[in-house]
């Protein structure tokens, strides 16, 4: 079945991912990323990660996308900084798919991309900083997707439905 986005090699030698390769787009870009995004940062900077902290009880075992979401909304500065970081590395992963394909909309959906803008502008940024063609043509847009979280359950269905 085409459409692994998460399964292309973004990153040789990088994060283990669960098919057993190392270097899957979605260790760098999805809800997974930003949870260790977050850890990594709070761990380097507790001071600065107390709602963060705080809502998964100092444990990194109990910290859940949802957590990290309310903690940047909340001003957590390594709860927003692991947004900017998600962003950077779905920013990549649009302007390697807008090379090939040039699509003229990327929707991202999921509950990570709840957040809006926290999310989508810094993606956007690093969107328009690696798409190499960018001053030549059109740029894409970026919309979250209007089923949120179903998104992924809708289409499932929705593909059963025509098969």
């Amino acid at each position: 079945m085409a459409g692994e986005i998460g399964h292309m090699g973004m990153v040789p030698d990088g994060e283990a991912c669960g098919c057993g390769l190392f270097e899957c787009a979605e260790q760098y870009a999805s809800g997974s990323a930003l949870e260790r995004f977050a850890w990594s940062a709070a761990r380097r900077q507790p001071c600065q990660s107390e709602h963060l902290l705080e809502a998964c009880e100092y444990d990194r075992s109990k910290l859940i996308g949802p957590m990290v979401r309310d903690a940047a909304q909340q001003g957590d500065l390594t709860a927003n900084e692991a947004f900017d970081r998600l962003g950077e590395w779905l920013g990549r992963l649009m302007a390697n798919l807008a090379s090939v394909l040039d699509p003229d909309t990327f929707v991202i959906g999921g509950g990570v991309a709840e957040v809006g803008g926290i999310l989508l502008d810094p993606a956007r940024a690093a969107f328009s900083r690696y798409l190499e063609t960018s001053m030549y043509r059109q740029h894409a847009s970026v919309l979250e997707a209007k089923a949120g979280d179903m998104a992924g359950v809708i289409g499932a269905a929705d593909l059963a439905r025509i098969d």
